[in-house]
């Protein structure tokens, strides 16, 4: 099993579970300060371009940037305006294939496709470039489908594709390849590459599609790879790391498909150390509606919320 497929078919339900996993938070705080709350619902009927969404994100300026398998669209709060292919423009989208987004610091949002590489959106002239696996311009992607985008703090883009990882520098106009594949001599991430993160140090942390984790070395400009479990457990689904969140503890959560939900602690970036394991088979009080987790998220009271294809676990 592999992102494209089963994977894909799912991440309406994961940004659903994003929105109601948000509201419950936001719900139950307002219970108790003793605010009145109601939910507004937002879909095709009040202006979404689709009900299908796939993929969310908040620019500098505060809008929510919506990405739908009919259009993006930008809310404010009040009022949503949609974007689609426009083929009288020289520069539009080429198709709707949209399936993660990240906004950058200079006006441009990044959205990763299933098939067509990376469009960047500038929100202010509407004009889109495409980056793809053909680009002949050296921002040649290693593969067309992306499993998700991701704008660090330091105007770099991890573009996280079928076929190893991407790294665009924004400030210097460079595209890095990273690859096993690549015969470079250095620890490379390799594979089906599904995760970026960034945590509160600003290192650089990869999830990919059975080989666990990865940390990057900024000055040697390669990775650490870290393994859950033992080496024979390399391709599991234990080391299918589908989210990286770390808590306010310095620990790290990592969610994987179909191996569950893993509290972890690193060691200088080097070791991961298992503190805790959580699944559908764990004791009673401590187990999981599923072993696939789409997304990862700790409110302000120090709870860790999962969500999986069959509700949300705190």
């Amino acid at each position: 099993m592999t992102p494209g497929s089963k994977k894909s078919g799912h991440y309406a339900w994961a940004t659903l579970l994003i929105l109601s996993l948000w509201s419950f938070c936001v719900n139950l705080s307002a219970q108790e300060q003793n605010h009145s709350f109601s939910i507004q619902k937002y879909n095709i009927t009040t202006g979404l371009s689709s009900d299908n969404l796939r993929a969310i994100c908040q620019d500098q300026e505060g809008y929510l940037w919506i990405a739908t398998s009919n259009g993006l669209n930008r809310f404010d709060g009040y009022s949503n305006k949609s974007f689609k292919p426009d083929y009288n423009r020289p520069n539009t989208f080429s198709n709707l294939d949209f399936k993660s987004i990240s906004a950058d610091k200079n006006g441009n949002l990044w959205i990763g496709t299933d098939h067509t590489g990376v469009f960047v959106f500038n929100k202010h002239t509407q004009n889109v470039k495409i980056i793809d696996r053909s680009d002949t311009t050296g921002l040649a992607l290693l593969d067309n489908s992306v499993n998700r985008v991701y704008c660090d703090s330091k105007q770099r883009v991890w573009i996280c594709t079928f076929n190893g990882l991407n790294m665009y520098d924004i400030n210097k106009g460079e595209m890095h390849t990273y690859s096993g594949n690549a015969d470079s001599g250095k620890p490379y991430p390799y594979g089906t590459i599904s995760y970026a993160y960034e945590d509160s140090r600003g290192k650089i942390l990869i999830g990919s599609w059975g080989n666990g984790l990865y940390t990057y070395n900024e000055e040697s400009d390669d990775f650490n790879n870290l393994i859950l479990g033992n080496s024979e457990d390399i391709n599991d689904s234990i080391n299918r790391i589908n989210g990286i969140l770390e808590d306010s503890d310095g620990h790290y959560w990592l969610g994987t498909w179909e191996g569950g939900l893993f509290k972890t602690k690193l060691e200088d970036y080097q070791e991961l150390e298992v503190l805790q394991k959580y699944n559908m088979n764990s004791q009673k009080g401590l187990s999981l509606s599923s072993n696939i987790i789409y997304c990862l998220y700790q409110d302000d009271k120090g709870h860790i919320w999962a969500g999986t294809p069959y509700g949300i676990n705190i």
